[in-house]
Protein backbone atom coordinates (compact mmCIF):
# COMPACT_ATOMS: atom_id res chain seq x y z
CA UNK A 1 0.00 0.00 0.00
CA UNK A 2 2.50 2.26 0.98
CA UNK A 3 4.33 1.79 -2.49
CA UNK A 4 0.70 2.18 -4.57
CA UNK A 5 0.79 5.60 -2.38
CA UNK A 6 4.18 6.62 -3.32
CA UNK A 7 3.52 5.80 -6.32
CA UNK A 8 0.22 7.59 -7.08
CA UNK A 9 1.63 11.00 -4.93
CA UNK A 10 -1.81 10.69 -2.83
CA UNK A 11 -2.68 10.47 0.59
CA UNK A 12 -3.41 7.54 1.73
CA UNK A 13 -7.69 7.56 1.10
CA UNK A 14 -7.89 10.40 -1.24
CA UNK A 15 -10.28 10.39 -4.39
CA UNK A 16 -9.27 11.24 -7.53
CA UNK A 17 -11.22 14.01 -9.36
CA UNK A 18 -11.77 13.08 -12.57
CA UNK A 19 -10.70 10.60 -15.47
CA UNK A 20 -7.19 12.55 -16.47
CA UNK A 21 -6.25 12.09 -12.28
CA UNK A 22 -7.28 8.27 -12.63
CA UNK A 23 -5.29 8.01 -15.64
CA UNK A 24 -1.86 9.55 -15.12
CA UNK A 25 -2.29 7.65 -11.57
CA UNK A 26 -2.59 4.56 -13.54
CA UNK A 27 0.75 5.68 -15.64
CA UNK A 28 2.59 6.44 -12.36
CA UNK A 29 1.63 3.13 -10.57
CA UNK A 30 2.07 0.79 -13.70
CA UNK A 31 6.00 2.80 -13.92
CA UNK A 32 6.79 2.52 -10.30
CA UNK A 33 5.00 -1.33 -10.21
CA UNK A 34 7.64 -2.20 -13.18
CA UNK A 35 10.75 -0.37 -11.86
CA UNK A 36 10.50 -1.96 -8.86
CA UNK A 37 9.66 -5.64 -10.13
CA UNK A 38 12.55 -5.08 -13.06
CA UNK A 39 14.50 -3.78 -9.83
CA UNK A 40 13.81 -7.04 -7.92
CA UNK A 41 15.09 -9.53 -10.71
CA UNK A 42 17.70 -7.68 -11.87
CA UNK A 43 19.14 -7.34 -8.59
CA UNK A 44 19.73 -11.02 -8.04
CA UNK A 45 20.84 -12.22 -11.77
CA UNK A 46 21.63 -9.76 -14.70
CA UNK A 47 21.05 -13.04 -16.40
CA UNK A 48 17.10 -12.30 -16.30
CA UNK A 49 17.37 -8.90 -17.46
CA UNK A 50 15.81 -10.00 -21.04
CA UNK A 51 13.34 -12.15 -19.26
CA UNK A 52 12.51 -9.07 -17.30
CA UNK A 53 11.79 -6.68 -20.31
CA UNK A 54 9.77 -9.93 -21.92
CA UNK A 55 7.84 -9.66 -19.15
CA UNK A 56 7.61 -6.18 -18.85
CA UNK A 57 6.07 -5.89 -22.59
CA UNK A 58 3.59 -8.30 -22.08
CA UNK A 59 1.79 -5.28 -20.24
CA UNK A 60 0.18 -4.60 -23.22
CA UNK A 61 -1.26 -7.90 -23.94
CA UNK A 62 -3.45 -6.84 -21.17
CA UNK A 63 -3.77 -3.11 -21.32
CA UNK A 64 -4.42 -2.55 -24.84
CA UNK A 65 -7.62 -4.75 -25.05
CA UNK A 66 -8.62 -3.09 -21.74
CA UNK A 67 -8.39 0.44 -23.58
CA UNK A 68 -9.52 -0.44 -26.70
CA UNK A 69 -12.80 1.50 -26.80
CA UNK A 70 -10.93 4.55 -25.88
CA UNK A 71 -8.30 3.92 -28.25
CA UNK A 72 -10.79 3.56 -30.93
CA UNK A 73 -12.65 6.76 -29.84
CA UNK A 74 -9.61 8.69 -29.80
CA UNK A 75 -8.45 7.29 -33.61
CA UNK A 76 -12.38 8.08 -34.48
CA UNK A 77 -11.49 11.28 -33.48
CA UNK A 78 -8.87 12.37 -35.87
CA UNK A 79 -5.57 10.91 -33.06
CA UNK A 80 -3.31 9.12 -33.77
CA UNK A 81 -3.41 5.09 -33.08
CA UNK A 82 0.18 5.35 -32.04
CA UNK A 83 -0.31 8.42 -29.07
CA UNK A 84 -3.21 6.46 -27.38
CA UNK A 85 -0.89 3.32 -27.61
CA UNK A 86 1.72 4.67 -25.97
CA UNK A 87 -0.41 6.41 -23.20
CA UNK A 88 -2.37 2.98 -22.08
CA UNK A 89 0.88 0.39 -23.22
CA UNK A 90 4.09 -0.07 -22.49
CA UNK A 91 7.46 -0.05 -24.47
CA UNK A 92 11.21 -1.80 -24.10
CA UNK A 93 12.73 1.89 -23.46
CA UNK A 94 10.55 2.87 -20.88
CA UNK A 95 11.24 0.03 -18.78
CA UNK A 96 15.58 0.70 -20.33
CA UNK A 97 14.98 4.75 -18.95
CA UNK A 98 14.10 3.79 -15.70
CA UNK A 99 16.77 1.70 -14.91
CA UNK A 100 19.33 4.08 -16.32
CA UNK A 101 17.69 6.89 -13.72
CA UNK A 102 17.47 4.31 -10.89
CA UNK A 103 21.25 3.66 -11.94
CA UNK A 104 21.70 7.61 -11.82
CA UNK A 105 19.93 9.02 -8.60
CA UNK A 106 21.33 5.70 -6.44
CA UNK A 107 24.11 4.41 -8.05
CA UNK A 108 23.04 0.47 -6.82
CA UNK A 109 19.95 -1.39 -6.75
CA UNK A 110 20.71 -2.12 -2.66
CA UNK A 111 20.25 1.60 -2.24
CA UNK A 112 17.33 1.97 -4.87
CA UNK A 113 15.34 -0.50 -2.54
CA UNK A 114 16.58 1.11 0.91
CA UNK A 115 16.37 4.61 -0.29
CA UNK A 116 14.34 4.61 -3.19
CA UNK A 117 11.69 2.51 -2.08
CA UNK A 118 12.10 2.12 1.91
CA UNK A 119 12.58 -1.80 2.12
CA UNK A 120 15.25 -3.09 4.36
CA UNK A 121 17.31 -5.98 3.92
CA UNK A 122 15.26 -8.59 5.87
CA UNK A 123 12.50 -7.15 3.30
CA UNK A 124 14.80 -7.20 0.36
CA UNK A 125 15.24 -11.13 1.27
CA UNK A 126 11.74 -12.17 1.77
CA UNK A 127 10.92 -10.36 -1.73
CA UNK A 128 13.80 -12.63 -3.34
CA UNK A 129 12.32 -15.96 -1.11
CA UNK A 130 8.12 -14.63 -3.11
CA UNK A 131 9.51 -13.56 -6.56
CA UNK A 132 12.66 -15.87 -7.47
CA UNK A 133 12.87 -19.13 -7.94
CA UNK A 134 15.73 -20.87 -5.92
CA UNK A 135 18.41 -21.81 -8.19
Amino acid sequence: VDLVDKALHKEPGKRFQNATEVREALRALRQEIGNATGSIVSKWSEDLQETVVADFMRTNDYTIPQFQRAIDAFVSAGGERAIAVAIFGVKREYLEASFDEMQKRYGTIEKYFSEGLGIDAAGQKALKDVFLAQQ
